[in-house]
């Protein structure tokens, strides 16, 4: 775990020492997620195939354990891209605007609450979706460049996640703050 130390310079003019934990972002695979335990506070975003949302709630959420997280949000999407398709085909798991501003929503409560320290993402295979929520996060919450830059650079990830899920993260970001503005 990293850790930064701060100096301050407290009332007395004598240097304090405060150490800091840095928030950890990471995306992981389902089978990697199932196996996590954290160590801190910690929130969870859990992404599945779109054809498991027709499952009873238990058999779509066993690989979890939801009491070792701060709070747990559960999407149900494909990992695809419609605009690299011809025509405008329709595909009935493709990510939306409305999962859009769920995953947005429940970052923005946590980070009102400051309730957490690190934020877990996962989906099948932890390389594309949950990697393009991951970059999000850390760059327009965590707001922390060097940790997007690694996450950015992070061997065996698709480079940038799914482009297509991370700018609807992004425009759907801009026009929540423009609304609150």
């Amino acid at each position: 775990m990293k850790k930064t130390v701060n100096l301050t310079v407290g009332i007395t003019g004598k240097l304090k020492l405060k150490e800091t934990k840095i928030m950890n972002i990471q995306s992981l695979s389902k089978r990697n997620a199932s196996k996590y335990r954290p160590e801190r506070p910690t929130l969870l975003i859990s992404i599945q195939d779109g054809d498991k949302a027709e499952l009873p709630f238990k058999q779509r959420t066993n690989h979890i354990t939801r009491k070792l997280y701060t709070d747990t949000i559960f999407l149900y999407f494909d990992d695809i891209d419609p605009t690299q398709f011809e025509g405008n085909p329709s595909f009935p798991f493709v990510f939306n605007n409305h999962d859009a501003f769920k995953i947005i929503e429940f970052l923005e409560h946590h980070y009102e609450k400051n309730d957490f320290k690190d934020i877990i993402i996962h989906c099948q295979a932890g390389v594309s979706r949950s990697h393009a929520i991951a970059l999000f996060a850390a760059k327009y919450f965590a707001k922390d460049e060097n940790l997007y830059q690694k996450l950015l650079h992070q061997k065996g990830k698709v480079f940038g996640g799914n482009q297509y899920i991370y700018n609807k993260l992004k425009n759907n970001f801009e026009k929540h703050i423009d609304i609150k503005n």
